[in-house]
């Protein structure tokens, strides 16, 4: 099994799982609608069952893919996403003109992208095929903090970009002494 990591984000088109769930759909629905007639072994891309849970410090994931050699897997490890693909090969590949009364096990390239909530971490991820499951474990990569520093406070007239964000303000107003109201204290004549 291939293992990569890159260091770039992935993003799926919105909807593209969406039709690939319902293609998986309407190719069930045809396999079980033609009952006993042949049935193609080779069809377009598939994607193996899959599970996907979370911990509170990593994703795990569970596929089966049973009936694979292991360096038949690749898994691709983005930041926020992880890609299983492959090919699974029918060793027995039947001859010709036999006629399939059952065809639910699926042959051929497979992709199966999973977008992850948070990023993960390149170090300590873990990737077992065993007994036709792969099993991956992918750390989740730690929220950064910001840390704060005390000191000298940020002076807004030094530091002009900052300074040019900031909405100008009013002077003061003026003190009662400064207005020139005739009435002694700021007060209110009353006639």
């Amino acid at each position: 099994m291939r293992l990569r990591y890159r260091t770039v984000l992935f993003h799926i088109e919105d909807g593209e799982d969406l039709r690939q769930h319902y293609q998986q759909l309407v190719d069930e629905l045809m396999r079980q609608a033609q009952g006993s007639r042949a049935l193609p072994r080779h069809a377009g891309g598939w994607r193996p069952p899959t599970d996907i849970h979370e911990t509170p410090d990593a994703y795990v994931v569970k596929m089966e893919l049973a009936g694979m050699a292991e360096d038949a897997i690749e898994v691709t490890l983005y930041e926020d996403a992880v890609v299983v693909s492959g090919t699974r090969e029918d060793e027995n590949m039947p001859e010709e003109g036999v006629s399939f009364h059952e065809a639910q096990i699926r042959y051929g390239p497979f992709q199966a992208a999973i977008p992850l909530p948070t990023p993960i971490v390149r170090e300590g991820a873990e990737a077992r095929y065993h007994n036709g499951f792969l099993r991956l474990r992918l750390r989740k990569k730690p929220p950064e903090r910001l840390k704060v520093q005390t000191g000298t406070p940020i002076d807004v007239q030094t530091t002009p970009a900052l300074a040019s964000a900031l909405p100008e303000t009013d002077p003061a107003p003026p003190s009662s002494a400064e207005t020139d109201d005739p009435t002694p204290n700021g007060g209110s004549a009353h006639a």
